[in-house]
This record gives structure tokens, sequence and C-alpha cells, in this order.
């Protein structure tokens, strides 16, 4: 057997939603249906929740609320599966029977809602976007200005995306490299499974920067 963290499927939510997974806010990707083994539901969509650490025990067998998790099979039932499915629906992933609407009705959801000043700062914000050839270009001269190798930032990225990596070689160089990392995030707008896998192509290809 092999035992590995959640760090795939991590990077499959920073993918599919375009946001990196914050760190230290009490919050992380469960499994809705479970199937953590089958390669097929791991990093699928329709099987992933972003949910308060609270709120992930309590749809776990070691801390059982069924309600809790029927709620949460119901609701990515309706989204995934109820009207135009987005793939072959596995024969556990089944309706849990509860109407939503109805909960709804009874218990108001109330919802923040975009002020005028926030949707302006939006437009401008997809107006400054960068492209990627751009983006790629800020990252290339990040890393030159930091002397960075593409091996650390790799591990760097990594391990802000929990997943495993090799070892730095101290402390104040992983340091260093995962600031790096965050300021090529902020400057280029990528995200950091974008930039593990920019990272990846790169110390796999042995490049030697030359731009």
């Amino acid at each position: 057997m092999i035992l590995g963290d959640n760090g795939r499927a991590q990077m499959a939510w920073a993918k599919y939603t375009g946001r990196p997974i914050e760190r230290g806010s009490g919050y992380g990707v469960r499994h809705i249906w479970g199937k953590p083994w089958d390669p097929d539901a791991f990093t699928a969509g329709w099987n992933l929740c972003y949910m308060p650490y609270w709120l992930g025990m309590l749809t776990e067998d070691q801390h059982p609320h069924p309600a809790v998790a029927r709620l949460i099979q119901q609701v990515s039932f309706d989204l995934y599966f109820r009207e135009r499915p987005v793939c072959a629906r596995p024969e556990y992933v089944r309706d849990p029977g509860m109407d939503l609407a109805a909960l709804i009705a009874s218990n108001p959801v109330r919802l923040l809602r975009l002020t005028a000043a926030a949707k302006h700062g939006q437009a401008l914000l997809a107006a400054s976007s960068i492209d990627p050839s751009t983006a790629m270009q800020k990252v290339i001269e990040i890393r030159k200005q930091r002397s960075q190798s593409w091996s650390n930032l790799r591990k760097a990225a990594c391990a802000l995306l929990e997943q495993p990596h090799e070892p730095f070689g101290t402390r104040n160089v992983e340091a260093s490299a995962k600031s790096v990392v965050r300021t090529m995030m902020r400057e280029s707008r990528l995200t950091i499974a974008e930039l593990a896998a920019i990272f990846e192509r790169q110390c796999n290809a042995g490049t030697v920067e030359t731009t």
C-alpha cells in the first residue's frame, strides 16, 4: 500500500477554481463521496468540497453527522448529476432524496452582495490581467533577480500546495524560495498550481535560462 497526502486533490481544486488553497485559514479540501483510493474520484471536481475543518470532520467516519454528510452529497448530486450530468455517474453516487428548495425556503440563506465599488475594482483587475507570455516573462525576470533555482522553486510550490517534495538545504533557503513563489503569484497573477507546472517543466527540461 502506498500512502500519500491530499496534495493532488488540492492541486485539482486550485486548478478548477483558479485560486490557491488558503493555508492556515481553517479550510481544507474534502471528498464528498469518499473513494479516495479511486484515481477517477480522487481529483474529480464533483467529489471535492472546500469546507471548514470542523465541518469536514462531521462528514468523516471518525466523527459522523449523517445529516450533514447527506446534505453536502445532495448539493453535489444536484449540481453535477441532476440535469446534464458532467460525466457518467458512478454507481455509488446516488440521489440522497433531500429537497434543497424546501430546506432553503424554511431556512433562508443570507448572501453577501458586491458593492458598486467592489465591482469596479474587479473590472479594473480584469482589464489589467497579464497575458500568458507576459506572465512567463515575469516569472523568469523575478527568478533571475532573486537568484533562485528552478528546483528550489518547484520544492517551494509543492510545499505551499502541501505536496511531497525533496528537502531544502536549509530553513533559510526554504523561506526564501517560498517568498519568491508568492511574489511570482502576485506579479504574474498565476496560481500556485500553474507556477508549479512551469517549475516542473523547467526542471524536467534541464533548462538553463538565457533570457
